[in-house]
């Protein structure tokens, strides 16, 4: 078993043609990521839950006088699993997004968009001959 984490504070500046900052689009002001994971090698298991949890970032730069459209801070869990089946073949499988965290953009402290981002299914077989 283990266990991993890291975090990060993030202070970006852009400085604008008039004089006046801002932060750096795309980037958000704090990140934070937990992995929990299992892995039993003789049995061919690996089993890992990743949680990502970010700040807020500015997604779109205001124009002609509109406020920033910011992404509020949000959190996601995803889980994967892979099952070595023998030396050359292999079954993955992978959750992502499993609480189905709601994805909100805001602009001027109202809310611009908002939409359920959804939850991601896959299984995959490789075969290594």
């Amino acid at each position: 078993m283990f266990v991993s984490f890291n975090a990060a504070y993030i202070e970006s500046e852009v400085t604008l043609q008039n004089g006046d900052t801002r932060a750096l689009q795309g980037q958000p002001e704090y990140t934070s990521n937990l992995v929990l994971g299992y892995d039993n090698l003789d049995g061919g298991h690996q089993l890992t839950v990743l949680l990502n949890y970010n700040g807020e970032s500015i997604a779109d730069v205001g124009i002609l006088g509109n406020p920033n459209v910011f992404l509020e801070p949000r959190g996601e869990i995803n889980l994967v699993y892979r099952y070595d089946i023998s030396e050359s073949a292999s079954l993955k499988a992978r959750a992502e997004n499993i609480l189905d965290a709601e994805v909100e953009y805001t602009q001027g402290g109202q809310v611009f968009q908002r939409y359920d981002k959804g939850t991601t299914l896959q299984v995959g077989f490789d075969w290594n001959f």
